[in-house]
């Protein structure tokens, strides 16, 4: 069984309301506790989206697994209208050791299932920075959403 703290829980309220996080980095203690190791707040100004996003990915260890959700920000195609994809990520890099891979895959359903709401549409898996590339990463979140 895991334990998701109550920080974890509140910090992804925040960020799938997209109004103050952009993202949240949950990492494991004790192999079966959850806690919140890093928040990236909405940068409200004229950013560059694409320069966030790959600032964010390189904070991610190469050893350890992870989990995020993050509010992945792009302008639909059919209405050039700026909308924003809600994702959960899997991350387990090849320099993690077995045992922590497989917590994490083993854990990932409960984990999402403690979380508010208990659903997140767009749940995504990378495990190297080619993985993590923001133009692929965009590609696969918009699978799931409607309105591309």
């Amino acid at each position: 069984m895991v334990f998701v703290s109550d920080e974890c829980k509140i910090n992804f309220s925040k960020v799938k309301r997209g109004k103050e996080l952009r993202y949240c980095i949950f990492k494991f203690i004790n192999e079966t506790d959850l806690v919140v190791e890093k928040v990236g707040l909405k940068n409200n100004d004229d950013c560059n989206e694409e320069e966030s996003w790959e600032e964010f990915a390189s904070s991610l260890p190469f050893d350890e697994c992870r989990y995020v959700v993050y509010q992945l920000p792009y302008i639909s195609k059919t209405d050039n209208v700026n909308r924003s994809a809600f994702i959960f990520l899997r991350w387990c890099p090849s320099g993690a050791s077995t045992k922590t891979k497989m917590i994490s895959t083993f854990f990932q359903k409960d984990v999402i299932a403690d979380l508010p709401g208990g659903y997140v549409q767009t749940k995504l898996q990378a495990g190297s920075l080619d993985s993590l590339n923001y133009d692929h990463i965009l590609e696969q979140s918009l699978r799931f959403v409607t309105v591309k």
